[in-house]
C-alpha cells in the first residue's frame, strides 16, 4: 500500500522560522505545528485524533479557568480565538485523554504548540516564554 504525504501549498513554510529556546522544551515531548484553515479553523490536533473539546486555560485568583473554543457549524472544526498569541495555554480533550501545552508562535495559517506533561508545566513554561519575549521586545525598543 502506498502512502501519500499531505502537501502544503507553494510558499507555505514547512518549519517555523522562530527557534524555541532549548531550556523551554527540555522536559516536554516537543513542539508541533498545527495548521489553521479558513476562518481560523483548527485543521490538526496534537494527538492526531479528533478532539471533543479545545480550550484556553489560565489561572486567576488561585483558580483555573477555561474558555472553550466554539465549533464552526458548517465544517465542525474548532475555531481558534482571534487573539491567539505566544504564551497561551491550551487543553485538547478527547473524552478522558487530555493534552496540555502552550503556544510558542502564531502565524495566520498555523501555530506552534509545545506539548507538556500537565497544565501546571504548561502554565509555567508559557509564563517563562512570555516573560523572555516581553523583555526582548523592551530591549529592542531601547
Amino acid at each position: 500500500m502506498r502512502r501519500f504525504r499531505r502537501r502544503r501549498p507553494a510558499g507555505v513554510e514547512q518549519v517555523p522560522n522562530e527557534v524555541l529556546s532549548p531550556s523551554l522544551v527540555v522536559q516536554s515531548p516537543g513542539p508541533i505545528v498545527l495548521r489553521l484553515g479558513p476562518g481560523s479553523g483548527l485543521l490538526d490536533h496534537p494527538s492526531g485524533r479528533e478532539c471533543s473539546s479545545v480550550a484556553n486555560v489560565w489561572v486567576g485568583g488561585g483558580q483555573l479557568f477555561e474558555a472553550m473554543w466554539p465549533r464552526d457549524p458548517a465544517y465542525g472544526w474548532f475555531v481558534a480565538p482571534v487573539d491567539l498569541r505566544l504564551g497561551h495555554v491550551l487543553e485538547f480533550r478527547q473524552h478522558a485523554d487530555i493534552v496540555h501545552g502552550w503556544v510558542a508562535d502564531v502565524n495566520p495559517g498555523r501555530f506552534v504548540f509545545v506539548v507538556t506533561a500537565n497544565s501546571a508545566q504548561a502554565l509555567d513554561m508559557a509564563a517563562t516564554a512570555h516573560e523572555r519575549w516581553s523583555r526582548s521586545e523592551i530591549d529592542w525598543l531601547r
